[in-house]
């Protein structure tokens, strides 16, 4: 695969770049240039494509760590309700023990299908 996307981008003399939080702006000698930058609200959980989650108004999403999500907020209904929402997503499951788990929940492990009396 390409390496393109790590290589820094040169910045010819007289243009600025200014880094907002939701744009990009550009500004040279031919003109000025703005590109809306989404907010960083996407999910990578094992899917081979990205699970976009937008966050209520009042609910506070964070990873401290790269498997783990802190919701916070005021109202603790709404908290347990996106909660729930985001492990529907991609809930547990008792085989191989992946999917999306509360911090303090056990998953009962059951045995997969074994080679034994398969037959000829």
């Amino acid at each position: 695969m390409s390496r393109i996307g790590k290589k820094p981008v040169p910045i010819p003399a007289g243009v600025s770049i200014t880094l907002g939080a939701t744009e990009v702006k550009v500004k040279g000698p031919k003109g000025e240039l703005s590109l809306p930058v989404p907010a960083a609200c996407t999910l990578t959980i094992g899917f081979s494509h990205l699970v976009n989650f937008t966050a209520p108004p009042g609910i506070t999403i964070e990873t401290p760590e790269p498997t783990k999500i802190k919701i916070s907020g005021i109202d603790r209904q709404k908290v347990g309700q996106v909660a729930a929402e985001i492990r529907g997503i991609r809930p547990p499951e008792p085989y191989k023990g992946k999917g999306i788990k509360y911090i303090d929940e056990h998953i009962e492990r059951k045995a997969g299908k074994s080679a034994v009396g398969s037959g000829s």
